[in-house]
Parts: structure tokens; sequence; C-alpha cells
């Protein structure tokens, strides 16, 4: 008797994405809290783009509910646990994954420069004005421009002393979408450290609670 050949990613991921479709369905069927009620319809891309979006970003709503009414086994960080899904993520991911649903993480923390911090924290905000154009169909042209210019700490910065740099981006932020906040990234405990405590404080004042 043979064993059956591992899927490629190609397929690992097409699976992960039909079974987040489903989880979501299924969360938005049987679970009565209005935050999960709104979560998104996925298409058979969007899953895993959204999963790696979810670990960056803050906890959602929908994540502190489920979590509170004991049902994580609808939250994306669980089924980013699963064993059969291990492949898709990177092990910083994955710890944090197990940390938000209360597992230990599979790793010793390593040392981070700042020079690394600062290039991951950039990363992150790209990939949150993708997101602002790809679900909310808003570019954050002035945003992106002081990213490509200054890195993602000095763009933060600047819109701590101009808000006005963000364009709709913070009105999006507040109407729902937390995960959009880069005030909230700012102040999170990955990248809290690279901001002064006035800084933080103001970053924290200004984020959707």
């Amino acid at each position: 008797m043979t064993s059956s050949a591992p899927l490629s990613i190609e397929e690992l991921t097409a699976r992960f994405n039909n079974r987040l479709a489903e989880q979501f369905q299924n969360a938005r069927n049987f679970v009565p809290f209005l935050s999960v009620r709104n979560l998104p319809a996925l298409g058979p891309d969007e899953g895993l783009p959204l999963a790696r979006h979810t670990l960056i970003s803050l906890p959602s709503q929908a994540f502190q509910e489920l979590w509170a009414g004991g049902a994580l086994s609808f939250t994306v960080e669980w089924l980013v646990t699963q064993d059969q899904y291990r492949r898709l993520f990177t092990p910083a991911e994955l710890d944090i994954a197990r940390v938000r649903i209360g597992l230990e993480p599979l790793q010793a923390p390593a040392e981070t420069t700042r020079g690394e911090l600062e290039a991951r924290f950039t990363a992150s905000l790209i990939r949150l004005c993708d997101f602002a154009r790809d679900d909310m169909r808003y570019e954050p042209v002035r945003f992106r421009a002081l990213l490509d210019e200054r890195g993602g700490v000095e763009a933060v910065r600047a819109v701590l002393a101009e808000p006005a740099l963000l364009g709709a981006l913070a009105e999006i932020a507040e109407a729902g979408r937390s995960d959009l906040s880069v005030e909230a990234r700012a102040a999170s405990l990955e990248f809290g450290e690279l901001f002064s405590v006035e800084e933080l404080a103001t970053a924290r004042a200004r984020a959707p609670h």
C-alpha cells in the first residue's frame, strides 16, 4: 500500500482558500455576532492573502468576539495553525496565529535588528495600501508615495504630524476596517518600539477603538 504524494503548494493553497471561504460562510450562518455576520464572501483566490493580512494586523473585532464566545474554530488564526496548512506560512506567521489562540509559539523569539524591523514595518504598510486598493477601491496615493520615498517609520511620523496625508484611509478604518488603520499598525506590539512614547500616544489616540 503506497501513501499518496503530498499536495503541491498550488493545490494546498486552493484547498486552504476553499476551506476559509466555507469557514466564513459557516460563521456568518451560525455565530450570532454582528461583526461575524459581516465577514466577507471570499473568492477562490482570496483566502491566503486575507490570512496573511490578518496575521500582520491587530486582532479584528470578529476575532475578539469569536474568542469571547468560545468559537475559535471559526477564526483565520485557528485554520492557519492546522497541521495540513503549515507549509503555506512562515514560522513567524504560525507563531502569531498560535499565540493569538492561546498556544505556545513554536520558535524562540529571534533577535531582530532595527533595520530588519523597519523593513518589515514598511512592507506591512505597503500590503495595507494594497488591501485598501483591492478591498475598498481606494488608492492612498499620497501615503503610498511617502512610503516609497521615506520608508514606513518616517511616513508614519509625517502622518502623525499631518493626518490629511492619509486621505480617506483614516475614515475607512474608522468605518469598520480597523485592519487598515496606519496608526493601529504603528502602535502594535510588533512595531511599537520603532516610535517614541509621544508618537505612540498620538497613534493610539487616533487608532479606531
